[in-house]
């Protein structure tokens, strides 16, 4: 439901009137207002034709919202990063242990070429 058809419907639930005084919001709304919370308080006021202020409840409705989609939308980003970092962890492991094998081939091989060239100049004496 967009925000125009949510303020109507508010409107009707809570039989909204042009003396909107009566109405004290939950939480002050002037401290969290933003260019969009301008622009959907403005678009009220066009659409239902009634004076909203800035302390409005449907205005403070929608910030509320507003601030509850973005930590929705905050939760989902740390969750994704999450688990990008669980697979990332899983290839380093991957990594590590592939590095470990190589080196320790490595050794094993120079190890034996050491064992091999002392043979051989024991061979030589």
């Amino acid at each position: 439901m967009d925000g125009l058809r949510r303020a109507r419907h508010l409107k009707e639930v809570f039989k909204v009137t042009k003396s909107r005084s009566k109405f004290s919001p939950a939480v002050d709304c002037l401290s969290r207002m933003t260019p969009a919370a301008e622009k959907f308080r403005h678009q009220l006021q066009k659409e239902l034709g009634i004076t909203i202020g800035p302390k409005d409840p449907l205005v403070a409705l929608w910030l509320a919202q507003q601030e509850l989609l973005e930590e929705l939308a905050n939760q989902k980003r740390v969750a994704e990063f999450e688990a990008v970092l669980g697979r990332n962890q899983t290839a380093w492991t991957d990594q590590a242990k592939n590095i470990a094998q190589q080196s320790l081939f490595a050794a094993r091989l120079s190890s034996n070429e050491s064992l091999q060239s002392s043979q051989f100049t024991l061979a030589l004496d």
